[in-house]
Formats: C-alpha cells, sequence, structure tokens
C-alpha cells in the first residue's frame, strides 16, 4: 500500500497534488479538506476519531494507492519527509499496534504523555520531540529547500514548547483552573478563557509566550 501524505493550507493544492488525488483508491481527511479536493471516484474516510480511520487503513489492499490530506505543518512536513526518505523507514521499526498506543496516549495526556520511539522505549513526549523529531525536522524542511531564517523561526517556537511544557492545550487548562480557584464557575470560566484566546490569538505571538 502506498500512502501520500499532502499538505493542504488554503483552496489550492501543491504541485502535483492533483494527479495523486485522481489517482488515488482512497482519500483521507477532514470534512472540508474531503468536500474541496476527494475526487468522485475514489473511497473516502472523514478524519474523527482515530482507531476507525487506523482500522481502515490497516485492512487496505496491498496495491491501493492511498492520499492523506492534512493541514499545512512545518514541523510534521519536515518530520514526514525525512523518516520517508530514511534508509530504514520508521514504519519499519515499529508496530501498528504501538502506533495506534502512541496516538491514544498522546491524545489522552498531551504533551505530559509518554511514548514509544524505536531505539529510546518509552520517552516523554517532549523529550522526543528535542532529541528526535526536531532535528529531523530541519533536516526534511532543508530537503524541500526550506529557507533557514524560516526553519529557526518555526521550529524553534515547537522548541520552546517543549522546553516550557506549554502549549496551547496547556494554556487553556491552566487559565480556566485559575478562574476557576478564584471563583468563577465552569461555564462562565470556560467563556471568559475563549474570549481571552480570541483576544491573544491577534497578537500573533507564540502561546508559549503568552
Amino acid at each position: 500500500m502506498a500512502i501520500t501524505v499532502i499538505g493542504v493550507d488554503g483552496a489550492s493544492l501543491p504541485p502535483g497534488a492533483a494527479s495523486l488525488l485522481e489517482e488515488a483508491d482512497l482519500v483521507v481527511g477532514g470534512r472540508r479538506h474531503l468536500d474541496r479536493h476527494a475526487p468522485g471516484t475514489a473511497r473516502v474516510i472523514e478524519l474523527g476519531p482515530l482507531a476507525p480511520a487506523l482500522a481502515a487503513l490497516a485492512t487496505e489492499p496491498a496495491h491501493s494507492a492511498v492520499v492523506v490530506l492534512a493541514s499545512g505543518d512545518p514541523g510534521f512536513f519536515g518530520v514526514v519527509r525525512a523518516l520517508a526518505e530514511s534508509e530504514r523507514p520508521l514504519w519499519s521499526q515499529m508496530s501498528f499496534s504501538a502506533a495506534e498506543e502512541n496516538f491514544h496516549v498522546a491524545a489522552q495526556h498531551g504533551i505530559e504523555a509518554l511514548l514509544y520511539w524505536p531505539g529510546l522505549g518509552e520517552v516523554s513526549a517532549t523529550e522526543l520531540v528535542l532529541r528526535r523529531l526536531l532535528p529531523l525536522a530541519r533536516e526534511g524542511l532543508e530537503s524541500w529547500g526550506a529557507g533557514s531564517a524560516s526553519i529557526d523561526r518555526l521550529l524553534g517556537i515547537i522548541e520552546q514548547r517543549c522546553v516550557t511544557g506549554r502549549n496551547g492545550a496547556e494554556w487553556f487548562v491552566d487559565r480556566v483552573r485559575a478562574r476557576e480557584e478564584a471563583g468563577a464557575g465552569r461555564p462562565e470560566a470556560l467563556r471568559e478563557v475563549v474570549l481571552e484566546y480570541r483576544d491573544r490569538m491577534h497578537s500573533n505571538d507564540p502561546v508559549h509566550a503568552w
């Protein structure tokens, strides 16, 4: 089975993506990406709960051409390219069940998750990103031709989220908890934090600096 990941940042597709989609037997992605880009000739899987999508991919015939539509992310696409072009791809070192377990653990525990990684065993999500994934992302982005200044700026944001242990989810939970401890009820606390988030996002400052 051949799986191709296509990054979608807006209405237009990257070069070569349209032909890959036309030849696809199966297209996986969020509803908005499927509605806009999936051809009528292909079967589709809408990404929601992860387990059904993973189970469906596991049963695909070996000759299937699968395309995954994903919102663009520099760290993700840098890592994917580096892993895909390595002499021994990650999927030859990790079982499907181990990868599935990583997804579930990460979804449940977020940035504090302990994950399995070949050659490291069980490792914290932040350590994995800092020690392995960020160097891979840099390598992959450089092979795409990305400029060093852009790479430093974007991967630096991911690095600082790991160093500070503060991403969007952690910030949100901490702010809701602080408001509840100050006497606000849960609905009021959630409303106030959503409004604060809306105001802060317009600053274009990364969340670890909030």
